[in-house]
């Protein structure tokens, strides 16, 4: 099950000896089989990210080269066999399998094989997986409305992954003695206990080939990653999570009650207003429009739209949200990433820092005011600032290219003297080339304000004045500008499936 500690699992299990665990912890084959960008994606930050040998390396290729439109016993088989020992495939997504899929399954692995699931507090769960999937990986490039999640964990397979009740009766029908529920909450409680829990379960000894290392058992692994770049859920939010989840923990009372008690207690501690009477959840008044704003990211010189997008109650953390990109510096990054603002390329420019390999200005607590001159802060403050900003920019990096492969969105860009159309071209190619349904919205200075031409994947748009400041900003005309990219055909499926 997502978030309920697969992640920790896998990283516990990966110096086993007795089992393969894939370089790609998600195997995916027989239900969520990530798109082939995405797994591109992914192999290129496991070749930045860890050491990998050339066995290794053989099966994501595999992986990468596998048909999963016609999926089949044998070339999972050969996928998993390569290692020649027990192999373990760490797919939350197997969670919302339909069932006729699961005896499909069955009949591939062979005889004696174990299946068993992660179970946490579906409120804490939830929780989880929201800041993931929605703010993490880019359902929403930003804070969401109340109304946006309420939507959102309502969605389709999201209910669906959420009956506990529903896998634990569909997967025992399959597999009987062989298939096993073991608990978040016994993690937290004794990861030792719980590792040699799951391993004999598996029937693997685990003070023989499968032996492991306790201390490193109780290294946290937390993907949620506690920091400021990606929106926090509200009380409210909190509270529209914890009454979905209510009812299904008291379900699960059929099958744990003790379980089911225990997450009860923890969720009314945690969020004492779901004894309350309900509130009813605002609806959004412009819901495409809003749904529309957390589709885009900034990619102009300049900051106008970033305001534009903080104007209209939305603030995304981005990469580029107050960062100074000339186009062509943007285009070489995008062809050539590179890290950014490394100390010994930083220099005061304007008011910003400029990172001159890369050509991109920042703002920074890095400059101060001497008189009229920003100049560097000095040398027994400048340390601790830049490592706290390097670290925000190295996330802000990271999350700018893991959405940008990962899910479709509208970029926008405007510069004050134009953008060639050589450039334009470029930035586009750079785009559906991370994911072939990015739109790039190109904003010109012209009236009235409206959309143009659309050309491939370039929707052209103009608006009669760009503004210096937050007070000239003409938000109408950007509204114009907005709706009407609402409505072209690529866009407005794109708002329909955010949620997929």
């Amino acid at each position: 099950m997502a978030r309920s500690g697969t992640t920790w699992l896998f990283e516990a299990l990966s110096g086993s000896n007795a089992l393969f665990l894939p370089p790609a912890k998600e195997v995916r084959y027989w239900f969520g089989a990530p798109t082939q960008a995405f797994k591109q994606a992914h192999i290129a930050t496991l070749d930045q990210t860890r050491s990998l040998s050339d066995a290794d390396r053989a099966w994501l290729d595999a992986w990468a080269a596998i048909d999963t439109e016609t999926v089949t016993p044998e070339a999972y088989q050969v996928l998993m066999g390569q290692r020649g020992k027990p192999a373990l495939d760490i797919s939350p997504s197997y969670a919302a399998m339909h069932e006729y899929r699961i005896p499909e399954l069955r009949a591939a692995l062979p005889e004696g094989s174990k299946v068993f699931v992660l179970l946490r507090n579906p409120y804490d769960r939830l929780c989880s997986e929201v800041k993931l999937h929605a703010f993490r990986q880019g359902k929403f490039r930003g804070p969401a409305t109340d109304w946006m999640i309420a939507e959102f964990i309502e969605f389709g397979w999201r209910v669906r992954i959420r009956d506990y009740n529903r896998i634990m009766r569909e997967w025992r029908k399959v597999f009987g003695e062989d298939f096993r529920a073991f608990y978040h909450d016994d993690i937290e409680a004794d990861p030792v206990a719980f590792l040699k829990d799951v391993l004999g379960f598996l029937g693997l000894d685990p003070t023989g080939d499968a032996a492991f290392d306790p201390a490193k058992l109780q290294e946290r692994v937390n993907t949620d990653r506690t920091t400021t770049i990606y929106p926090s859920l509200t009380a409210s939010q909190h509270e529209i999570i914890a009454r979905a989840t209510l009812p299904e923990i008291e379900a699960f009372a059929a099958i744990s009650p003790d379980h089911a008690a225990r997450w009860q207690r923890a969720l009314e501690i945690a969020c004492p207003e779901v004894n309350t009477p309900p509130r009813p959840v605002r609806e959004d008044t412009r819901p495409r429009y809003q749904r529309l704003l957390r589709l885009t990211e900034n990619l102009g010189e300049d900051d106008e739209f970033s305001k534009l997008q903080d104007l209209e109650g939305y603030r995304p953390s981005s990469l580029l949200q107050w960062a100074a990109t000339p186009v062509r510096a943007l285009i070489a990054h995008m062809k050539s990433p590179a890290p950014l603002f490394e100390k010994d390329a930083l220099r005061v420019v304007d008011g910003h820092v400029l990172d001159t390999r890369s050509g991109f200005s920042f703002r920074s607590d890095l400059v101060e005011l001497a008189g009229d001159t920003p100049h560097f802060v000095p040398a027994h403050r400048f340390d601790e600032i830049w490592r706290r900003e390097k670290a925000n920019i190295d996330m802000l990096a990271y999350k700018f290219w893991h959405f940008s492969v990962s899910r479709p969105g509208v970029y926008v860009i405007k510069a004050e003297a134009g953008v060639d159309a050589d450039a334009l071209q470029a930035l586009a190619e750079l785009l559906a080339a991370r994911h072939p349904e990015h739109r790039l919205l190109h904003v010109a200075q012209g009236a009235p304000a409206g959309i143009g031409a659309v050309e491939g994947n370039v929707i052209h748009a103009r608006i009669p004045a760009f503004a210096n400041d937050a007070d000239t900003i003409d938000r109408a005309a950007w509204r114009t500008v907005l709706h009407a990219v609402a409505d072209v055909d690529d866009v407005a499926a794109l708002i329909e499936t955010m949620f997929v």
